[in-house]
């Protein structure tokens, strides 16, 4: 059986928003709950080589939205700076990413079955088919995987241990 562009991209992004809205609000209450200012975790990392929580957050709007525009007009082109964005301008930008992806039509983007896209990195150029772009055709490509790795984070931003984010050099 085919899955189809939608499915393989729309309905999966979505799901993953659900549960990173999700945890975010957890966070919250978890910070207010114990005297936490949800801003430490902005910037907070659980290892010194990872990205911060804020980029974290940010490559799941740029990997789902920025993926799905990708497959509309045929180019994606990562942000070359990232604003240093707070907890709830984080939480707004989940939500902003659900709401554009719910408005998404399953025809638009199966109509763009076999469509190029260009992903431009640096001063490098990638051509790839829409179905490679997000992640529908073996090996998991670029959306999907950027999209996925970014959330390797969520176990631990409601951590019982939330004390080692805050002892992590910055």
């Amino acid at each position: 059986m085919a899955i189809s562009l939608y499915d393989a991209s729309i309905r999966a992004f979505l799901q993953t928003l659900g549960a990173i809205d999700g945890f975010l609000g957890k966070g919250l209450a978890h910070c207010r709950e114990n005297g936490v200012d949800p801003e430490e975790l902005v910037e907070a990392r659980i290892f010194p080589d990872m990205h911060p929580l804020r980029f974290q957050i940010q490559n799941v709007f740029i990997f789902s939205v920025g993926a799905i525009e990708a497959i509309k007009n045929g180019e994606m082109r990562r942000p070359s700076e990232r604003p240093q964005q707070n907890y709830a301008e984080l939480q707004a930008l989940v939500a902003e990413a659900r709401k554009k992806l719910e408005h998404v039509t399953p025809d638009e983007i199966n109509a763009r079955e076999g469509a190029e896209v260009v992903q431009e990195a640096r001063d490098t150029k990638r051509h790839f088919t829409a179905e490679a772009q997000l992640g529908a055709n073996p090996p998991l490509a670029s959306a999907q995987q950027g999209f996925l790795e970014a959330f390797h984070v969520e176990s631990r931003i409601h951590d019982p241990h939330l004390e080692r984010w805050r002892a992590q050099p910055q």
